[in-house]
Formats: C-alpha cells, structure tokens, sequence
C-alpha cells in the first residue's frame, strides 16, 4: 500500500514496515510448522497472525508505522497476544 507522509517519513516506515512483514513471515512458518505437527493452538495463532498482517499492510501514514514501531521488537518476541489486541483496536474490530 502506498504510504503518506514526508519523502524522509516514508523511505523510514517503509524500512519499518519491511521489518515487521519480515518478523511477521518467520512467525507464520514456525506456525505453520507446529500446525503440521498438530498443535492446537497453532489454528488460533494463525488466524491471529492474519489479522496482524492485515493491520500492518492496512495502515497508510507513514508516521503510523514511526509511532509504532516498536511492534518489530514484539514481533521478534513472540507477544502475539499483544499483537493482536492492538490489531483489532486498529482495524476497528473490538470482537473477533
């Protein structure tokens, strides 16, 4: 999605962005590995984890990624329940 803001704020979110796509990629293997194996909780963290990536591809101003992002750093430590409160709160969906 295209981004708003400065040339300065876009070329930074977009290095955001791509950093918390690419924390949001190696969570979504290693799910997709525990779901071949047969957890039970790998079905709800994928669902969670796509609506994760829906917040972050959703979000258009550049300075949105600035404020948050310090997502990348939860992204790396597997705080999915974090994550995913605020996914809901910023997709405007309080049940999911």
């Amino acid at each position: 999605m295209t981004l708003t803001g400065s040339a300065k704020q876009i070329a930074w979110a977009e290095s955001i962005r791509a950093q918390l796509l690419d924390n949001l990629d190696v969570l979504e293997k290693h799910n997709a590995q525990k779901l071949a194996e047969g957890s039970e909780s790998a079905a709800e963290h994928a669902e969670s984890l796509a609506i994760i990536r829906e917040a972050y591809t959703a979000q258009t101003s550049a300075s949105g990624y600035i404020e948050h992002r310090n997502l990348a750093a939860l992204t790396m430590t597997h705080h999915i329940p974090q994550l995913f409160v605020a996914a809901k709160q910023s997709l405007g969906r309080s049940r999911l």
